[in-house]
């Protein structure tokens, strides 16, 4: 399992199958990379949500934990530059369920990206998304199934069957059976060429599907075209922007029901239909509308970077019902120490420039004469 760079285990309770393992030694190393980092600027202002100031500290709050109640005095920390909305933080999010609003403003979301917690909500929604996509486009909906092996030899019919049903949890979102319509919004999975940012997370519109079948009809992808808006690339004998994707290669770890573990070699599409994606995947992006599943959240940093994605309150929807508690809860201990070392670095690099700028004046003055 991976752990965040100021994770305890990483830091503090540093355990032998962390010290044994080539993945826990990695994460150290990462871990003390990090820790050498003695400059730190904390950009405190979110300026995506700008334009509405009120959203903007209630973002600044969940990040913090500090979420307001709706009924006790607002504290310094809470209040920001002072614009708040009335009711409390959790009331004003959950205001914006999809459920509660207007036909009209229910309307505006209806091409909305999905960002959600967990990986089996997200590739459900895109299941049944991409159907939506293919019923309104009148176009066919096939799964492309991917080609799994072990020691070089295909697997057995049982055996297949058994991993093309794998979570993308294990197996690193290669998906045993990738719906495809084509038209449909897909994203891409892998670096396939790093000068024109078709990278991993970039998005296009599938063009054409190139495949084979087998025996009993099903689809085995061989290429697709998919076209990644402004890459400026242009192959010959194809439009612009479009790309061309193979099959890629992967490997997973896989437990039989007997308890062996061995490592199967899966050959599928390194793209992921794109209606609806996991908090990680949405990081950095602006979205001018977005549709969000708190319900699943398992920490106050998942809800920031859904949240905050949007421009502002009016921009953002709630997919369904969540607890106060996902807004509510209190950072964690490991979140609270980091904070508080991140605050240190940034008020000694504050005082250090401060100390810079004085000393470069004061040297200034010395020319002078």
């Amino acid at each position: 399992m991976a752990h965040s760079l100021f994770s305890h285990e990483l830091v503090n309770h540093i355990s032998a199958s962390t010290r044994e393992t080539c993945a826990g030694v990695d994460a150290l190393y990462g871990a003390w990379l990090w820790r050498e980092f003695t400059k730190v600027v904390i950009l405190r202002k979110n300026f995506r949500a700008v334009g509405d100031p009120e959203y903007t500290n209630l973002l600044a709050r969940i990040r913090l934990g500090a979420a307001w109640d709706g009924r006790s005095q607002m504290n310094g920390l809470q209040r920001g530059d002072g614009r708040n909305f009335t009711s409390s933080d959790y009331n004003t999010v959950r205001g914006r369920q999809l459920q509660g609003l207007s036909p009209d403003e229910q309307a505006s979301f209806a091409n909305a990206p999905i960002v959600c917690s967990t990986k089996v909500v997200r590739d459900l929604l895109n299941r049944e998304l991409t159907r939506d996509y293919a019923n309104k486009a009148r176009r066919p909906v096939h799964d492309y199934y991917c080609k799994d092996s072990f020691n070089g030899l295909p697997l057995n019919e049982e055996l297949q069957a058994r991993t093309w049903q794998l979570r993308s949890s294990l197996t690193k979102d290669s998906l045993g059976r990738l719906p495809l319509a084509i038209g449909m919004k897909v994203m891409i999975m892998d670096n396939i060429a790093l000068q024109a940012s078709i990278v991993n997370g970039a998005e296009g519109i599938l063009r054409s599907i190139n495949y084979s079948t087998d025996a009993k009809g099903r689809r085995f992808a061989d290429w697709v075209y998919v076209e990644v808006p402004h890459s400026g690339v242009h192959f010959e004998g194809l439009g612009p922007n479009i790309v061309p994707i193979i099959p890629q290669k992967s490997y997973i770890k896989y437990r039989s029901e007997a308890g062996l573990s061995f490592t199967i070699h899966r050959n599928q599409l390194p793209l992921l239909p794109a209606y609806a994606y996991i908090d990680f995947k949405s990081q950095g992006r602006s979205l001018p509308i977005v549709i969000v599943d708190l319900n699943g959240c398992r920490s106050l940093q998942s809800v920031y970077v859904m949240l905050s994605r949007a421009t502002s309150l009016k921009t953002v929807a709630v997919l369904r019902s969540f607890k106060p508690g996902v807004l509510n809860s209190r950072l964690g201990q490991e979140f609270r120490v980091e904070f508080a070392w991140l605050e240190q670095l940034d008020a000694l690099t504050k005082s250090q420039w401060e100390a810079s700028r004085v000393k470069a004046t004061q040297c200034n003055d010395f020319d002078t004469y």
